[in-house]
């Protein structure tokens, strides 16, 4: 008797099922878009809660209202990570007072003074190391918003240079994704990712940083929490 060949395809392991249910885990925290959470001492601005909107194709603006898809392909590299070694941290969000912009970041954020006006906060919580910043300047009246002086002001600060300058629009803002590469004082290759966006009177910028040998995970990290700033009018 012939033995009839199963359609069936392979199950997956159960580390990999952990590992997707973990990443679920993460994406949820960045669906509750009513939950804003507060560095210890800083105070931030109350997120407004959502008001019912007709049906629209316009790409969504915040994170609790990403498409299934997004969310689904977010999943899927957590899980990869976590099979990896990645002690996950959730995405928690952090937000400008002044302008109401809210990043998302891995782990809690720490504000950082850095001695000039606006905010910055400081995580460490991704995976391979990657750590992330978000901060949001005030431009002074009379000033033209330059995110390329920006960029080269940066890569200066690094002692690095810029490797690539690509013009962006998000949310209605146009700027800059940057690269920038430095060796750092252990003689190690970095690659600094930074995106920057120009509001009115406002230089927000967003940025990820890591060994250039893990250059993957870090490319993934940046396009996450760039991907996931919130705006509102300023």
């Amino acid at each position: 008797m012939r033995r009839r060949q199963s359609t069936h395809e392979p199950r997956p392991t159960t580390a990999w099922r952990i590992a997707r249910a973990v990443a679920a885990a993460i994406v949820a925290t960045a669906t509750l878009g009513g939950c804003a959470v507060s560095v210890e001492g800083v105070p931030h601005a109350q997120s407004q809660a959502a008001s019912p909107t007709p049906p629209s194709t316009a790409t969504p603006s915040r994170p609790g209202v990403s498409s299934l898809s997004d969310l689904d392909r977010d999943a899927a590299v957590y899980a990869e990570w976590v099979s990896n070694g990645w002690k996950p941290s959730p995405l928690l969000s952090v937000t400008d007072p002044a302008t109401g912009v809210r990043a998302w970041l891995f782990g809690p954020a720490e504000r950082v003074d850095a001695g000039t006006p606006g905010i910055r906060y400081q995580s460490a919580g991704a995976p391979a190391h990657v750590v992330n910043w978000f901060g949001v300047v005030p431009i002074p009246a009379g000033r033209a918003l330059d995110a390329e002086q920006a960029a080269a002001d940066t890569a200066r600060s690094r002692g690095g240079r810029i490797v690539s300058a690509e013009p962006v629009a998000a949310h209605g803002y146009r700027g800059l994704d940057v690269r920038i590469e430095f060796i750092d004082r252990r003689g190690r290759p970095i690659v600094d990712l930074f995106r920057f966006l120009e509001l009115p009177r406002h230089l927000v910028g967003i940025e990820s940083v890591g060994l250039a040998s893990d250059e993957r995970v870090l490319n993934q990290v940046q396009e996450i929490v760039a991907g996931k700033l919130t705006f509102t009018t300023v």
